[in-house]
């Protein structure tokens, strides 16, 4: 069973209707039940890896506490973007979760 319930075609879709819509972007969003922080996401997947980058990824990584640490402290010493630092090391939402963490 999948874990998206978009299928790459699906996602293009929706990013070159966002695009497209008369509607302002938030309801546009509502439309198709995604957040704002995914359409990101999903942009950001597209530019760097064209469709391939939309396309569910079946794998499941673990990475060392010392990897995370790392990624994490890149990004908040500003060496560059969410996206961009997370690139090679773990999915974006994690990275974002442990930032709030510490920030909070």
């Amino acid at each position: 069973m999948p874990r998206t319930r978009s299928t790459a075609m699906e996602k293009l879709d929706i990013l070159t209707g966002l695009s497209q819509t008369n509607l302002n972007r938030n309801k546009y969003l509502e439309q198709y039940g995604i957040y704002d922080a995914t359409i990101r996401l999903w942009r950001e997947l597209y530019k760097r890896d064209g469709l391939d980058g939309l396309k569910e990824r079946h794998i499941w990584t673990r990475y060392s506490a010392k990897t995370k640490q790392q990624t994490m402290e890149a990004y908040l010493n500003g060496k560059g973007s969410l996206v961009e630092i997370s690139d090679g090391f773990f999915f974006i939402f994690r990275l974002l979760r442990m930032v709030k963490r510490i920030l909070q």
